[in-house]
């Protein structure tokens, strides 16, 4: 647990210089946050897809991670090159191949009082678990809500979403795909703005068991013609 929380304060340390723009979004049009809105959703909607096999029963999995997403061409508000979210995500295992999961994480936003909170959590199915013979990988399919929030701005995404892998001794590749709904709700001086977008997730990705009990995943995604990022830091002990 010690590395994990190391890990935290790197992530924290590695986010707390890109929150100036979540106040910058109240002086602007409901057109112009679509881009924005779709790449804060991007961002929190990361890091789904992970090992696609079943923890076992009884299982239990917990996780640091960040996830990173590039921005897009037509976003003029987010001046750096990427959007970093941390987690600190726990899932645990349920009988007939079903895992839920929670994560969150919470850190001031610049030099004020406020707080950016981040809260997501969601359901995991293992429709085909694997065989050796025939070679059949792991497929699960996934539900998912994320949410972003300070005092007058929320931004939540709904994700359903499809990963399958194979699980090596040291080593599991997966791969992903996810269609994902963000909504936002933003409120200025005059009225509440609810831009929205919609996006279609491709990703991929390798874990790292070095240890029996410690995993370290690394993988890449494509969503809103943008190059994503997922690196997480876990302990795991499942049956």
């Amino acid at each position: 647990m010690k590395t994990i929380k190391l890990l935290a304060i790197f992530m924290l340390l590695s986010t707390s210089a890109y929150t100036d723009w979540v106040g910058d979004m109240k002086d602007k049009l409901e057109k112009e946050l679509e881009p924005v809105v779709g790449d804060i959703g991007a961002a929190i909607s990361g890091g789904l897809y992970e090992n696609a096999s079943s923890l076992g029963f009884p299982g239990i999995e917990a996780k640091a991670e960040i996830s990173i997403c590039g921005i897009s061409d037509d976003n003029d508000l987010i001046t750096e090159d990427y959007i970093p979210i941390p987690w600190i995500a726990v899932r645990i295992s349920l009988p007939k191949n079903i895992a839920l999961f929670a994560r969150g994480f919470s850190y001031a936003i610049g030099d004020s009082d406020e707080n950016l909170k981040l809260l997501g959590g969601g359901i995991k199915y293992s429709v085909i678990k694997e065989k050796n013979v025939p070679p059949t990988p792991n497929v699960s399919l996934i539900l998912a809500y994320n949410k972003l929030s300070t005092t007058d701005v929320s931004v939540k995404t709904i994700s359903f979403g499809c990963a399958a892998g194979k699980k090596l001794p040291f080593i599991s590749p997966y791969i992903g795909i996810s269609y994902e709904m963000t909504t936002s709700e933003i409120k200025t001086s005059a009225k509440t703005l609810n831009p929205s977008k919609n996006s279609l997730r491709l990703g991929g990705g390798l874990e790292f068991k070095p240890l029996p009990f410690l995993f370290i995943n690394g993988g890449v995604n494509y969503i809103n013609s943008n190059l994503g990022l997922d690196i997480g830091l876990g302990l795991r002990f499942s049956i």
